[in-house]
């Protein structure tokens, strides 16, 4: 009787194991799959009006630290101020701190890209931010270029004054709300709060946010987003972060 006994309760937790150990798998699989699920999620198109602009370009510049370096919204850090350059003033990359020694050009972000046109034929993209040698829309006639975005910093010449890039140490550069964080329920816009990557509060010494897109680059006959026409480009969107610590 004992016997049969031991052999009922074993039976019984030999299956309350396996259910068990099926139920921890479903949980696991699932929660795998909610990265995958929430990719296929594709926010609606940005309007025209909140992509890349010409009109939005500005420069920050980095300082909180040893180095000091000029930096561009379009996606470019660094560049290159001629022999006539003022040390006062120009800073690319240089090292250290008020040593008048630059150590770069502009460096950028290069994205190559192998698209299949609308008439079946392959073509390849490059995409970048540097600021010269850039080929001409034969659309538009502007040349195709990485542009930023508003809605990422304060376009308000009266607050802010050196028409800079947001930073986190620099209120004024802060947009009155990010264009990002619209969409947030607890509070739409972050209002005098940084948008930062480690959240609302700076923990770098100097932190930098800047957002641009590949808009510009319609010279091919390819259209990113099938649900919006006027999306040009790779349909692209950089955010970018420069980060100092003292």
């Amino acid at each position: 009787m004992k016997k049969n006994s031991d052999n009922f309760v074993y039976t019984i937790l030999e299956k309350l194991h396996k259910t068990i150990i099926k139920i921890f798998l479903i949980f696991f699989i699932t929660i795998l799959s909610l990265p995958q699920i929430k990719a296929q999620i594709l926010p609606p198109p940005v309007p025209p009006e909140w992509r890349g602009s010409i009109d939005a370009e500005r420069s920050g510049q980095h300082d909180a630290n040893l180095i000091r370096t000029i930096f561009y919204n379009f996606g470019m850090v660094g560049d290159y101020f001629g022999p006539e350059r003022d040390n006062t003033v120009d800073h690319s990359v240089e090292i250290p701190k008020g040593s008048g020694e630059n150590y770069s050009d502009g460096t950028t972000p290069f994205i190559l890209a192998k698209i299949v046109q609308g008439d079946g034929t392959p073509a390849y993209i490059m995409e970048t931010g540097y600021r010269e040698r850039q080929a001409q829309s034969p659309i538009t006639n502007k040349i195709m270029r990485f542009e930023p975005r508003f809605g990422y910093f304060q376009t308000d010449p009266s607050i802010n004054k050196g028409r800079s890039v947001a930073l986190s140490n620099d209120r004024r550069t802060w947009p009155d709300e990010w264009y990002d964080k619209l969409v947030d329920p607890d509070d739409p816009g972050w209002s005098n709060s940084w948008n930062g990557f480690f959240g609302k509060a700076p923990k770098a010494d100097q932190e930098s946010f800047i957002v641009y897109d590949d808009n510009f680059y319609d010279a091919w006959n390819y259209y990113p987003d099938n649900r919006d026409l006027t999306r040009r480009g790779l349909g692209m969107r950089v955010e970018q972060r420069g980060f100092q610590w003292a």
